[in-house]
């Protein structure tokens, strides 16, 4: 008779492949995934403060865009203005002032233009009256220039007659055309705008000569427009 071998009662439930009778081994990241996760987290705050600004820097570009400067004619005076058979001599004297309306922009200012016209059509002079200059932030600069044109006149005798039947009155009406190189700048972490050229007109502007044949503006400074 053979004796059978006895067996612990809990001897039939022990499996060396059951999983829950083996402790779990910890995942441990390699440290080539945890360079990875910082770099990508690095280029996920990157990206929203990059994102954030440039929606900041649009938001003040759109509300704060730079406003154009304003032009002011102070004065026109015209101490000599004579004809002569078919020339005309005149001298002119010319105050105007440019301000700057915006808070954020500064303005340089070049290749500052005037023309003189007789009614709308007929040039008279044309010159450069003021070095380029920057006009900071809500301020004004006053521009004063004296130039003068005494050429063989080629709008025809009768305009020329018409010049003078004013004179004989008292009274002349001159148009003026300012243009002005511009360009805006902010502050350093803004950029550039609005570069181009400005033109302005200041019309129906009356002379009042006397009988010496010098003439000059009276009125308050007036405010011109922007034509372009």
């Amino acid at each position: 008779m053979v004796a059978s071998a006895k067996v612990h009662p809990c001897d039939d439930i022990m499996d060396d492949d059951d999983p829950y009778l083996h402790p779990a081994q910890p995942n441990v990241p390699s440290s080539s995934n945890i360079i990875t996760r910082f770099a990508s987290t690095l280029a996920v705050i990157f990206f929203v403060i990059v994102s954030v600004v440039c929606m900041i820097v649009t938001i003040i570009g759109l509300t704060h865009r730079p406003r154009n400067p304003n032009l002011w004619l102070n004065s026109l005076s015209i101490p000599t203005f004579k004809t002569s058979n078919s020339t005309l001599t005149a001298k002119y004297d010319i105050s105007f002032s440019f301000n700057n309306p915006n808070r954020m922009w500064k303005i340089s200012f070049e290749e500052i233009e005037v023309i003189v016209f007789y009614e709308k059509r007929y040039g008279l002079a044309v010159a450069s009256v003021a070095e380029a200059f920057q006009l900071d932030m809500e301020k004004e600069k006053l521009v004063e220039a004296s130039f003068g044109e005494g050429a063989q006149w080629s709008w025809g005798n009768t305009v020329l007659e018409d010049i003078r039947r004013d004179l004989r009155k008292g009274i002349v009406s001159f148009n003026l055309y300012v243009k002005a190189k511009v360009a805006c700048y902010g502050a350093q972490w803004m950029w550039m705008t609005g570069q181009g050229l400005r033109i302005y007109s200041c019309l129906d502007v009356d002379v009042h000569f006397n009988a010496g044949g010098a003439g000059s503006s009276i009125f308050v400074p007036r405010q011109c427009d922007q034509l372009w």
